[in-house]
């Protein structure tokens, strides 16, 4: 939970992930950080449907597109990629 005066993103159970990521935006502030955790689509082995897999390629690419820049990748997790996400600061 936000502390008082924090924006909270709010999530309907009928909000698309890329509504979500917007909303998000909106609260984080410049520099602000967002961590994923995705299930490897890489990984066949992996026992979820495949809707809920991703590449890091096409993780990169969404978060681009909603104006994250990528930090970095960590691969310590068996079954996931774990992405570090900066807000791109403007001008």
């Amino acid at each position: 939970m936000g502390s008082a005066g924090q924006r909270q993103p709010h999530r309907s159970s009928n909000t698309s992930p890329r509504e979500m990521m917007l909303g998000l935006m909106e609260a984080l502030k410049p520099r602000g950080r967002v961590v994923l955790a995705e299930y490897r689509a890489e990984n066949p082995f992996i026992l979820i449907k495949r809707l809920h897999k991703m590449r890091t390629a096409q993780v990169k690419r969404e978060m681009q597109a909603v104006g994250l820049r990528w930090l970095k990748t960590d691969e310590r997790l068996p079954k996931q990629h774990l992405m570090v996400f900066e807000k791109v600061a403007t001008q």
